[in-house]
């Protein structure tokens, strides 16, 4: 979500909150009421899609990085160990073709670090019977085989999904639209009646309405998961939030999840050899960050 589309939202989950926090008086008015309920339900389609939004591209770009540093790795000590036997057989040009770094795959482009890893899988395949002794196994090359497997496939994925962020941000951009109208054609119309007989609640109904500066700050908890023993960040957690929304930690260990309602929330974080971590009665407020410093015990 961009910043206006943020600032407009923030409007309606304040309306919202101040119609639900005077829900007798909005109850006088059946019709009223009737528009509040649908203002509920365009809010949570919102917050829905903007999670949606931030998750895309983050989920997939991570999904990725893990299954890109798998298959260097791999690679590289594959190719390793060919190198060592090309040594001891004195072959210059196998020798030649298994030598490789780390460095030098990671400057390849998405599209030739797949077959240049292919080509030292098959090298290994070649010389299966003879690399036992330096580590290189058949299941050795089937979990290299899968891994080569398993990048090429994701490597259109980014791409397929800024495609999809795109349908997202429309669909934001849409309903928020719709949601304006709806405030402008049936709430804002049907408060007005009670301009006289409520006058404190009318005024502060026009307050909230007032779209306040598009770079306030969205409703939002973010956290940082570090390492108890070590002190260091522990990326590609996976963070859970009240059992429904997830998120992964950066290489710095960082997480977010915005824009949310005000309330209470739990959070759950996993990660292969730390035990899992629970938190709960994690409050919100409107409008501003919630910070969390979480440490995983190995």
């Amino acid at each position: 979500m961009n910043k206006k589309s943020e600032a407009k939202l923030n409007m309606f989950r304040a309306v919202l909150k101040h119609c639900q926090d005077n829900e007798t008086i909005i109850a006088t008015i059946p019709a009223l009421q009737n528009a509040v309920a649908s203002l509920s339900t365009k809010v949570s389609a919102i917050l829905s899609l903007a999670q949606t939004d931030s998750e895309v591209i983050t989920g997939i770009a991570t999904d990725k990085t893990v299954k890109k540093n798998l298959l260097i790795n791999l690679t590289v000590s594959t190719a390793a160990g060919i190198f060592a036997y090309a040594v001891f057989k004195k072959d210059s040009a196998l020798m030649a073709n298994a030598k490789l770094s780390q460095s030098d795959l990671l400057k390849l482009r998405d599209d030739i670090l797949g077959p240049r890893c292919r080509s030292i899988w098959q090298l290994a395949t070649d010389n299966n019977k003879d690399l036992a002794d330096y580590g290189i196994t058949q299941s050795t090359l089937d979990a290299f085989d899968k891994a080569i497997t398993d990048y090429t496939s994701v490597v259109p994925a980014p791409r397929n999904a800024k495609a999809g962020k795109f349908a997202v941000s429309k669909a934001i951009s849409n309903i928020i639209n719709e949601t304006t109208a709806h405030l402008s054609s049936q709430v804002d119309k049907l408060a007005l009646a009670l301009k006289d007989s409520q006058k404190d609640f009318y005024n502060s109904y026009l307050s909230n309405r007032i779209i306040v500066d598009a770079a306030k700050t969205p409703t939002q908890i973010k956290g940082n998961v570090t390492d108890a023993v070590k002190n260091q960040p522990v990326s590609n957690a996976q963070v859970l939030l009240s059992g429904k929304v997830k998120a992964v930690t950066n290489t710095k260990g960082n997480f977010t999840f915005k824009p949310l309602e005000t309330g209470s929330y739990s959070v759950q974080v996993t990660k292969e050899g730390f035990k899992e971590y629970n938190l709960n009665g994690i409050e919100t407020k409107q409008g501003k960050i919630t910070k969390l410093k979480i440490q995983l015990q190995q």
